[in-house]
């Protein structure tokens, strides 16, 4: 049976991935150590890993994504699995209705303009409604048995 190579060789592709990037931001984090994005940004970083269950997928041996006759399925279909790119969609979702709920308490007050500040809280306000609509379709169809 025919495996593709991102599926596997994904542990190894992962751990190249994480000491390249930390080969090439070692020089620029010594030399900005003391700013409060790079920190945000770290800790973003931090939580994506945590969230998308790579230790998880890592230990379980998950597959990245499954193919079938209607095509490739991105979302493990039960609750007791999952794919690589299911936690890696779901961590992206949550880091970005987090980002989008900073930028209404902090980004909106920075716009000196009354009716764009009104617009940008709505266009985010939106950006937070589309995106729990999209997490709560994606619990229906994978915990078909929980009301929500």
């Amino acid at each position: 049976m025919y495996v593709p190579f991102y599926e596997k060789y994904s542990k190894e592709l992962l751990i190249l991935f994480i000491v390249i990037m930390a080969a090439s931001l070692v020089p620029k984090v010594l030399a900005k150590r003391r700013d409060p994005m790079l920190w945000y940004a770290a800790a973003l970083s931090v939580f994506a890993i945590v969230m998308s269950g790579t230790i998880y997928n890592a230990i379980r041996g998950a597959p990245f994504w499954h193919y079938n006759q209607d095509g490739i399925m991105y979302f493990y279909p039960s609750a007791r699995e999952q794919f690589v790119i299911e936690g890696y969609i779901m961590a992206s979702i949550f880091i970005g209705m987090g980002l989008l709920i900073v930028g209404l308490n902090t980004v909106v007050f920075w716009v000196e303009n009354a009716w764009f500040r009104r617009a940008l809280a709505v266009l985010l306000i939106t950006g937070l409604t589309i995106g729990f609509n999209f997490v709560r379709g994606i619990v229906r169809r994978k915990y078909g048995h929980y009301p929500i």
